[in-house]
Parts: structure tokens; C-alpha cells; sequence
């Protein structure tokens, strides 16, 4: 009696079953080490063909995550650098808009910089301005301007954002090429109150796709808004 208590509790029973048998591996993940003589005997199924041990299914996923692991952290340093360009286009940007002594250097110093830096095929600006300030450049509108409705949510939120836009939306921005127009990232800018809208247009449709990261986008437009105070 005495001795059946005292038995081995990792002792596994003559028949059990294939729970059991898994329970007790996980319990005792050094089993194949003190018994090298069943390892070298076990086969399991392999998903291509033939059967391999399970040392070597265990380095092939080892590996496998391995594989999996760097390709994450590829993916991550690609962001980072990334990253570290867009940054190193918006200091640049600002510079250049701290240069600009007047509202008609600002706007053209505004587009240059993103055409050229961030890769644009096309940017709209949209600043809002007293009626007695219009001066016949498309850039410059009243509050209400026909069209202006459309950006009314947009401009509210106070936030960028991408996507296709629709037709009407797109031929306030960008006149005739509106039809060249594949997506937008459209930046309020604004202070104590709207002050416009910057559009940067590609003909890629998928390049700023609506749901994407916008930071650097509200970067911009903090930059971008904090010059204007001076300017206009």
C-alpha cells in the first residue's frame, strides 16, 4: 500500500493516453535529454514527405521563426528610416518657409518645397482671407467661398486626411487636372480658428489611402500654420 504511494509521480502509467503522454512532455521538457535512446527512435510525420525527428522538426521551426522574426525587424529599421527622412523633408520645409517674407513667396515656396521634397504631382493651397484681400490668385478665398461646404467636417476635426475624395471635392482642389488626380492628403491648417487647406495629390490612388498614418501630415500643418501667422 505503503509503496504505491510512494511510487514516482513522473512515472507514467504502462497505458495512458495521448493527453496524458503530452502532459507529461510538457511537464517535463528535459525528458528526451535523460532518455537520448527514445529520441533517436521517435519519427513524426513530416508535411512534405518521408518522417524527420523531432530535434530536427524543432530546428526547422526554430528557424522558421527565426526567418520570421528578421523579416520583422527589416520591416521596422525600413520604418524608422523612413521616418527619419520625412522628418529630415520637414526641416528642410520649414527653413525654406521662414525665408518667405510675404504671403505670395509663401505660397510659392509652400508648393515648390512639396513637389519637389515630399514627391507631389500636385498641390492645391487654399488660404482663407478677408474679401478686401483677394488679389485674383486661385489660393487665396473668402469663408464663403462656392465649394468650401465641401471640407466643412474635414476642416472642423482640425486633422489630416487621405483617401480619393470625390469628384466635386477634387475640382475645388485642383481645377482642371482634377481628373489626374489618383488620392489626396488634405491639411487643415488653422490657429485660433481655420486658416486654409494644403492638398498633395498623387496620380497613384493607393499612395495615400484613407485609414493611413497621418503624424507627419499634422506635423506639416503645424509648420506650415504657425508661418502663415507671419505672413498673412
Amino acid at each position: 500500500m505503503s509503496s504505491q504511494k510512494n511510487r514516482d509521480k513522473s512515472v507514467l502509467p504502462v497505458s495512458c493516453s495521448d493527453e496524458e503522454v503530452a502532459e507529461y512532455l510538457r511537464s517535463h521538457p528535459d525528458f528526451f535529454e535523460r532518455h537520448p535512446d527514445v529520441l533517436s527512435r521517435l519519427n513524426i510525420a513530416h508535411q512534405t514527405a518521408g518522417a524527420v525527428s523531432l530535434i530536427e522538426r524543432q530546428v526547422a521551426v526554430l528557424r522558421q521563426e527565426a526567418r520570421e522574426l528578421r523579416q520583422k525587424i527589416r520591416e521596422l529599421v525600413d520604418i524608422a528610416r523612413e521616418n527619419d527622412a520625412l522628418m529630415a523633408r520637414l526641416h528642410k520645409l520649414s527653413i525654406a518657409l521662414l525665408e518667405a517674407d510675404c504671403r505670395d513667396s509663401f505660397i510659392e515656396l509652400l508648393s515648390e518645397r512639396l513637389e519637389q521634397d515630399f514627391e507631389a504631382d500636385m498641390v492645391a493651397v487654399r488660404l482663407l482671407v478677408a474679401p478686401e484681400c483677394l488679389c485674383g490668385r486661385p489660393e487665396l478665398i473668402t469663408r464663403d467661398a462656392e465649394g468650401l461646404e465641401l471640407f466643412e467636417s474635414i476642416l472642423a476635426r482640425r486633422k489630416p486626411v487621405c483617401g480619393r475624395f470625390n469628384r466635386q471635392q477634387r475640382e475645388f482642389l485642383f481645377g482642371e487636372r482634377a481628373g489626374q488626380v489618383g488620392s489626396v492628403a488634405l491639411v487643415p491648417l488653422f490657429d485660433m480658428e481655420s486658416r486654409g487647406l494644403v492638398a498633395i495629390a498623387s496620380s497613384d490612388a493607393e499612395r495615400f489611402r484613407a485609414g493611413m498614418s497621418t503624424v507627419f501630415l499634422g506635423y506639416l500643418g503645424e509648420v506650415v500654420s504657425a508661418v502663415l501667422k507671419r505672413v498673412v
